[in-house]
């Protein structure tokens, strides 16, 4: 059996198509939860063995919150152990699996009623897949393209939600183009979304593994903009490394490892509450 020991919680990770990672790990810890209250909805978007739920639930503990946080993924075994995961954790009542696609899950979902979309998305556009069906769905983004989980997300976010991601370096450039109305507004208009509505870039963070190498990921939380503004009218800026910034955007770094391999105390203080 192959787990992974946090303070509070274990996750089992057996049979799920991704195992526990520090791409979870940092987006769990980063998301800002401030704008939330007791009455604040969740959705984790394709949870895997359900480690970012689980963290969420232990973060928002104070919060009491009055609904369980929404886990989706599209694979079986792997909402099955997040459902193991939950219920043999400290909040089994705290997190709701479904093994459904999000894309059929976002039409018969009631419009604007989250307040927290976090995901640890299939990420590839144009790289070589695995032989494994289910880890090439994980990773690559032809089931869940980025034009539909923008979209999708519009339509389930309240005015004040917020998007929260992690994407690879090298997407970024898609990723921002992809940001365009003009890249989702079919699917908006299948959904049914107000076309008013767009997303604008509110903070982000650039993560390097080790102090001296480039950046590999980025952390992105993205917030509703509906004063019917395109992105590329907003101001949006390219920097030399390709990151798209809106001029209202706070961009931070954060370094996991020093040169020797040990985790700097940034990265150490972002986890204390979780690792041992």
């Amino acid at each position: 059996m192959s787990f992974f020991q946090f303070r509070k919680f274990k996750v089992e990770h057996d049979h799920s198509t991704l195992k526990v990672g520090t791409d979870a790990i940092l987006l769990a810890c980063w998301v800002d939860l401030s704008h939330l209250s007791s009455k604040s909805k969740l959705l984790d978007i394709g949870c895997g063995c359900g480690i970012i739920s689980l963290m969420l639930a232990q973060r928002t503990e104070t919060l009491r919150l009055k609904q369980a946080i929404e886990a989706i993924d599209i694979e079986e075994p792997s909402c099955r152990e997040a459902l193991h995961n939950v219920l043999f954790s400290p909040w089994p009542n705290s997190v709701n699996i479904s093994c459904i696609d999000f894309k059929d899950y976002v039409p018969f979902a009631p419009s604007h009623s989250f307040d927290l979309l976090i995901s640890n998305p299939p990420f590839f556009s144009d790289s070589l897949k695995s032989t494994d069906v289910s880890k090439a769905k994980a990773k690559h983004n032809d089931v869940l393209p980025f034009s539909t989980l923008i979209a999708g997300s519009l339509r389930l976010l309240s005015d004040d939600g917020r998007l929260c991601l992690i994407l690879p370096m090298q997407e970024i450039p898609y990723f921002e183009q992809q940001l365009s109305k003009r890249a989702y507004m079919e699917e908006l208009s299948y959904l049914g979304i107000e076309k008013r509505r767009s997303f604008q870039i509110l903070r982000y963070t650039k993560v390097y593994t080790k102090i001296g190498k480039d950046c590999s990921r980025v952390l992105l939380e993205l917030g509703v903009n509906t004063q019917n503004i395109n992105v590329e009218e907003k101001g949006l800026i390219v920097s030399n490394k390709g990151i798209p910034l809106l001029t209202q955007g706070q961009g931070q770094g954060l370094c996991i490892q020093t040169v020797d391999g040990t985790y700097t105390k940034e990265y150490q203080k972002m986890t204390e509450e979780f690792y041992l």
